[in-house]
C-alpha cells in the first residue's frame, strides 16, 4: 500500500474528482491518475 502523497491530477486540462461515482469511474481515475503518477515518482 503506497502513503497518500498530496497531488494533482489531471486528464487534459481538466481536473479529475477523487469521488468516484461506481467502479467503472474508480477504475478509470486510478488508471489515468493514481498509476500515472506513482510511476513517475
Amino acid at each position: 500500500l503506497f502513503p497518500f502523497v498530496e497531488h494533482t491530477c489531471l486528464v487534459g486540462r481538466q481536473a479529475c474528482t477523487v469521488i468516484a461515482a461506481d467502479c467503472a469511474e474508480y477504475e478509470r481515475v486510478r488508471e489515468c491518475c493514481c498509476h500515472s503518477y506513482l510511476g513517475s515518482v
